[in-house]
């Protein structure tokens, strides 16, 4: 009986130690797994809405851009504001009545004076005053609540042959960012959105409802000084993932940040830290099931193999008891080992399933990852946007153009196409490298974004390739207008490991107007005038000219 129980005790003890220093390891180590999970989880939602809200801002942009450039509008306007002609104004009520009715979640259009006065609006409602004219130049797109509820606001200046009209401001429902808070799937109980923008001390001021205070809209503030609180940090420009931060309530929250730098608006996704580690807690209880489980079975195999390591010799003692007193009986039949490899067999086929469920669990979370990677691919597909410029990409530029040239044509009106490109652009990539050469693309990006007007088009065609629409621009125009921003350009010194790298841009300018060109030879003109400019020595600008005239260069 003795070697029973000391079998029964070491088998125990050789199969719970391990057990348990190796489960206490596993928790920990599940815990953390999980929280980093759920990290990336938070910071893939977040980046994911920061891009729909960046299109929808782009989008608003967009219908904006395509309203002021109605000339019938600006005329109108002009003449109101000149002879106060009842049917001037008429007509501008007119024009932005059908330009509501192409435009999807549009709320509201308005018109200003240039001093910010009411003049017309898509109803025959009067509307306040632009109160906000002082902001215009700082933020032209906005949150704003109104009776519809929180919209985005978009104001833009309205030109006539370079004199200033007054202002159209598009009001348009922020569907993207309302339905985004109210969607908290992966959220769990206590997780919400947080939306915030700046108000006149600086302060973040909430702008959406709250999973925890629904009337929080454009009424709940946080301090600027909180620096603690995620959405501060939000709007101190910091995209990053917070851990036992304190939210607006005081609560320990897991946070994923985001700051939309060109709008200054702070994005939150938090779940309350309680819950992320309840969920943690509810992932270890696998674990511990199994581990007793395993205890249980170690004690039932502790006592198998003791029975059949035991009984054996006892058997065989009896026998040689027996022998000792003289009886000749037959020797028992030792038996027990093939008991002992199947409990061994069984062992590995356990650990070979525990194995198997914890593959089958990564590979599940792999996949849920794959699917955030291509939602997130999706988004950036749909966006308007170039990744390394910031600028409307190839495919959206050419619908730009195609709309233009129908306006133009509409109208009999002057269009005038700019095509850039940045000299020696493949010498540039085979010496410096890509990362030099996208950063002399996004020189050149922030060159033409600022130095073009707000009705013009700007865009990246491949490359070292840009393009410029500029709509009702005669070419000699064009070219005195591009001309200091060709300098720009040229004092332009991109710094790397290597040097300084200068800069060039060579233009090429063609126009078109109804009795000049086809719409089709457009591009192939430009095109000539840009080869001509690189012909002429590179950093230039030509326009084109039909054959046995003289072209300008510069």
């Amino acid at each position: 009986m003795k070697l029973k129980v000391l079998m029964l005790f070491t088998c125990i003890l050789l199969a719970t130690a391990p057990l348990f220093f190796g489960a206490y390891y596993l928790n920990d180590l599940t815990q953390q797994h999980y929280r980093e999970l759920f990290k990336r989880h938070l910071e893939s939602l977040s980046l994911i809405a920061k891009k729909r809200i960046e299109a929808a801002v782009s989008e608003t942009e967009n219908y904006t851009a395509l309203t002021a450039s109605r000339t019938q509008l600006r005329k109108s306007l002009k003449s109101w504001l000149t002879n106060n002609n009842p049917e001037d104004l008429q007509r501008i009520h007119t024009i932005l009545f059908d330009a509501k009715q192409s435009l999807p979640n549009l709320v509201r259009l308005t018109v200003y004076d240039d001093k910010g006065w009411f003049v017309a609006a898509d109803t025959q409602t009067p509307q306040a005053n632009l109160t906000t004219m002082s902001s215009v130049n700082v933020s032209p797109i906005y949150l704003e609540p109104t009776e519809f509820g929180a919209v985005l606001s978009n104001v833009q200046m309205l030109y006539l042959e370079g004199e200033k009209l007054g202002y159209l401001k598009l009001d348009i429902n922020a569907s993207a960012i309302t339905d985004l808070v109210h969607d908290r799937a992966g959220l769990g109980t206590t997780g919400e959105w947080l939306f915030a923008v700046r108000d006149v001390s600086g302060n973040a001021l909430i702008a959406v409802p709250l999973r925890h205070d629904e009337l929080a809209a454009f009424r709940r503030t946080v301090a600027k000084t909180e620096l603690q609180v995620p959405i501060i940090q939000a709007l101190q420009g910091n995209s990053t993932t917070l851990e036992n931060a304190p939210d607006y309530r005081g609560v320990k929250v897991l946070a994923a940040t985001q700051y939309l730098a060109a709008l200054d608006w702070g994005l939150v996704v938090k779940v309350d830290e309680a819950e992320v580690n309840q969920l943690a807690t509810k992932q270890q209880q696998f674990f511990y099931l199994a581990e007793g489980l395993i205890l249980l079975l170690a004690i039932a195999v502790g006592l198998l193999l003791a029975n059949l390591v035991a009984e054996p010799f006892q058997r065989l003692r009896l026998f040689g008891e027996k022998l000792r007193l003289g009886s000749m009986s037959q020797a028992p039949k030792l038996g027990g080992w093939q008991e002992i490899k199947e409990v061994s067999q069984n062992l590995v086929q356990m650990m070979e399933q525990m194995q198997t469920l914890n593959q089958n669990l990564q590979a599940e979370i792999s996949e849920r990852n794959e699917q955030l990677k291509v939602s997130q691919q999706k988004l950036l597909q749909q966006s308007p946007e170039d990744p390394i410029t910031g600028l409307f990409n190839h495919k959206f530029f050419n619908r730009r153009l195609d709309e233009e040239l129908d306006r133009a044509i509409r109208h009999s009106h002057r269009l005038t196409l700019v095509l850039v490109e940045v000299d020696h652009y493949t010498t540039i990539v085979g010496h410096w490298g890509e990362d030099v050469a996208h950063l002399v693309l996004q020189k050149v990006a922030i060159a033409l974004r600022s130095g073009v007007r707000r009705s013009d088009i700007c865009g990246r065609l491949s490359d070292g390739s840009f393009a410029l629409l500029l709509p009702e621009t005669k070419e000699q125009a064009a070219k005195a207008f591009l001309e200091p921003l060709r300098e720009d350009i040229a004092q332009t010194i991109v710094a790397t490991m290597k040097g300084g790298l200068h800069i060039t841009c060579s233009f090429g300018i063609a126009s078109f107007t109804v009795n000049t060109i086809r719409p089709s030879e457009l591009f192939k003109f430009t095109q000539q005038a840009l080869l001509n400019a690189k012909q002429q020595g590179y950093n230039r600008i030509m326009i084109y000219t039909p054959p046995n005239d003289v072209h300008s260069d510069s």
